[in-house]
Order: structure tokens, then C-alpha cells, then sequence
């Protein structure tokens, strides 16, 4: 029986990486991660590499993308791992630590791949006051200036993870 693609990407990707050292951010089916058939490869990937990160995504960023080329969209989580070193491979059993998990349920856009901005509980759209610098020719001079404009906020979850992720990077530690 053949592996799945998917499988072979992770252990290729792997073995690009500087062993010890190198890591890997790698956006892969959420039923390879918890289907019970797949169990030997989550075993592979704890024996091979540390998970440094699960992030769970929702379906709407890849809907409109996989639909295009023919197939059907699936939930999907990005793993990032380091890859192991000789020597940590050689020991049965490797140190307990602590891995960066997290959960998106809004990435920006809906289903059809339109975007989707934050609204109120009561379901009206949220306008904020953003301050913005400009570029205004007076003349033939060239001067910058700050406005205040009005203006709506995509609903996406993605940079307060990226930050979550740096935080907990730096701290092992994520503050609510």
C-alpha cells in the first residue's frame, strides 16, 4: 500500500532541514492528524520531530482555491516541528515540553471568498477610527500628513496568532 502524498511531502520536507536545527511549517489534512488509520504517522512525526506548533485553520480560506482545480475542501491544521537530531533520535525517550496550540474561526474571507469584516454581537458591521499618513503635493512639494478615516476591520484571526506564536516562543508562556 502506498503512502499518501501528503505523508511523502512530510518526510521530504523533513529531510531539507538541517537536523537539530531546521524547522518546517507544513499545512496539512486535518484527517491525517486524527484518523485512526493514520496513527503511525503521528507516531512517526512525534519519534522524528518536536511539535512546536498546531494551529488549527477554517475551511473558507481554501474553498475557492481547491474548488478551482477540481476538489473538495477539508478542514486543515499548519504543524510547525524542528526536526530531531541524530543523537535525540538515539534516545527511547525524549523530554516532556510544552507545544503552541491554537484554533482559527475567522481567517478574513467567507466561503464564496469575499472578505469578512468584524461585526457586533447585534450583527451590525463595526466601523473604527484608523489613523493613516498621507502624501499631499502642495505646490511642487511633497509633504506627509496624519488623517483620521473611518473604516471597517477584516475579521481575521491569522496576526494575533502570529503574535500568540512569538510570545510563546520567546516565554513559553501565552498571556490571555
Amino acid at each position: 500500500m502506498k503512502p499518501p502524498p501528503e505523508v511523502l511531502f512530510v518526510e521530504r520536507a523533513l529531510q531539507w532541514v538541517k537536523p537539530g536545527a531546521g524547522r518546517v511549517a507544513i499545512l496539512l489534512p486535518d484527517g491525517l492528524l486524527g484518523n485512526p488509520g493514520d496513527e503511525y504517522v503521528r507516531w512517526w512525526i512525534l519519534r522524528h520531530c518536536e511539535v512546536l506548533a498546531s494551529v488549527d485553520f477554517p475551511i473558507e480560506p481554501f474553498v475557492t482555491i481547491v474548488k478551482e482545480i477540481g476538489l473538495s475542501p477539508a478542514l486543515c491544521s499548519l504543524l510547525i516541528l524542528r526536526r530531531r537530531s541524530q543523537e535525540e533520535l538515539i534516545l527511547s525517550e525524549h523530554p516532556e515540553y510544552k507545544v503552541f496550540m491554537a484554533v482559527i474561526n475567522r481567517a478574513g474571507m467567507d466561503r464564496k471568498g469575499n472578505p469578512l469584516f468584524q461585526r457586533a454581537p447585534d450583527g451590525d458591521e463595526l466601523i473604527f477610527d484608523e489613523e493613516v499618513v498621507e502624501r499631499v503635493r502642495e505646490g511642487g512639494e511633497v509633504k506627509f500628513q496624519r488623517t483620521t478615516r473611518r473604516n471597517r476591520r477584516i475579521h481575521d484571526e491569522l496576526p494575533l496568532v502570529a503574535v500568540k506564536f512569538k510570545e510563546f516562543r520567546a516565554t513559553s508562556e501565552v498571556t490571555s
